[in-house]
Parts: C-alpha cells; sequence; structure tokens
C-alpha cells in the first residue's frame, strides 16, 4: 500500500487533489492530511482510507515539516509519498510509483506545469 501524507495550511484544492489521488490510483492507498492551523472549508468528504490529522489554531501553526513528520507517524503503508495540496497525478501512478521504486529509495515525481 502507499500512503501519501499531504501537509495543509490551506484547502483550497484540497478536496480536489484528494478525490483525484483516489480515483486514478489502481491499487490500495492511504491519504494522510495534516491540517495545520486551519479547518477545511468546505468539510472534507468522509471516505475510507483518508485520515485527517487537525493540529493547532491559526495562531499556533506547527510548519510544513513538523506535518510531514506527523503525518509519516499515521502512515501505514509499504511507500510513503509526500504531496502538496495542490498536485494531480497521472492515472495508476501508485503502481508507476512502485515500479520504480527499491528499498529504501527516496523517489522526487516529476512535476509539470499544467498552464
Amino acid at each position: 500500500m502507499v500512503s501519501v501524507v499531504i501537509p495543509s495550511r490551506n484547502s483550497e484544492f484540497l478536496q480536489r487533489t484528494i478525490d483525484g489521488l483516489f480515483a486514478k490510483a489502481k491499487g490500495d492507498i492511504e491519504v494522510v492530511v495534516v491540517l495545520d492551523g486551519h479547518w477545511p472549508i468546505p468539510q472534507l468528504i468522509d471516505r475510507k482510507n483518508l485520515v485527517i490529522l487537525h493540529q493547532g489554531s491559526t495562531h499556533d501553526n506547527r510548519g510544513m515539516r513538523y506535518s510531514i513528520n506527523e503525518g509519516i507517524l499515521l502512515s501505514k503503508g509499504k511507500y510513503i509519498m509526500k504531496l502538496d495540496e495542490h498536485c494531480i497525478m497521472d492515472q495508476d501512478w501508485d503502481e508507476k510509483l512502485i515500479a520504480d521504486c527499491d528499498e529504501n529509495w527516496m523517489v522526487i515525481p516529476r512535476r509539470y506545469r499544467v498552464d
């Protein structure tokens, strides 16, 4: 299973990112969202394999590094990927990621401009 950790401070595209991850994954995935000082509006759609951790208020942000580490601690997957809250993935992204990884590798996905 692939766990995706998303540190979030602004939820404008967060739900679309989560929906795209689940829609385009071929296998079993888990998405761990760490909300750093905000509540998403509208509320995130509750679904299986979606973990939401809320930490702090808008005046008590803990930062991206802390959020990523907290998300990793909650992750259950053999593979863990950090993703920004405004990204889209290719079809079968999880299978492609697993196929290109070896033991103890760290992989940075290629990014393309959408515009």
